[in-house]
């Protein structure tokens, strides 16, 4: 989780992350873009529907994605997928 400022808005609230993604964050984002469920990503993951869920949220605000179509196009902006 990153923090949030005396405003109550996260940094990523205002403007993307350009760091590379860690090796996590690139696992998520390769079966968002390969499987249609969270149910099938989460077992490939080993974790559960939850956790795999938290990981897409956390995509989501880092790269200011309103949705996960956002959350890919702007990974392959970044040349992150």
């Amino acid at each position: 989780m990153r923090e949030r400022s005396a405003e109550g808005r996260r940094a990523t609230d205002l403007e993307p992350d350009d760091a590379d993604p860690t090796p996590l964050e690139r696992r998520v984002l390769e079966l968002l873009d390969r499987v249609g469920k969270d149910e099938v990503a989460a077992r490939a993951m080993g974790v559960s529907v939850r956790t795999f869920r938290g990981y897409v949220a956390d995509l989501m605000e880092r790269l200011c994605a309103a949705n996960r179509f956002q959350i890919g196009t702007r990974a392959k902006e970044r040349g992150w997928l």
